[in-house]
């Protein structure tokens, strides 16, 4: 009996694992589509975890009252030195 195939009679569980692995390898490009569509996959839905459960609670959902919160206190101090202003003018002038 050859060598190769006495070896293969020894070990047949790892050369049935090994004709496996290389038999594969010389798939398609369908597969390899596969693959790539799987780990996109993969990305997309971490990335939407990612902003459900850790971004979204971070911030509380408030992105928009942030900034009608931060455009009033703009404008506040403002109206306020405008009214200060004015009762000094009066006070003054009377």
């Amino acid at each position: 009996m050859p060598k190769v195939i006495h070896t293969i009679m020894e070990k047949p569980i790892e050369y049935a694992i090994l004709l496996a692995v290389t038999c594969s390898i010389f798939v398609g490009g369908w597969v390899i589509f596969l693959i790539i569509l799987i780990a996109i996959g993969c990305l997309a839905a971490a990335g939407a975890a990612f902003w459900f459960f850790y971004w979204k609670r971070k911030t509380g959902g408030r992105d928009g009252e942030e900034k009608k919160k931060s455009n009033r206190e703009r404008i506040q101090p403002k109206v306020d030195m405008m009214f200060l202003w004015i009762l000094i003018e009066l006070i003054y002038n009377n």
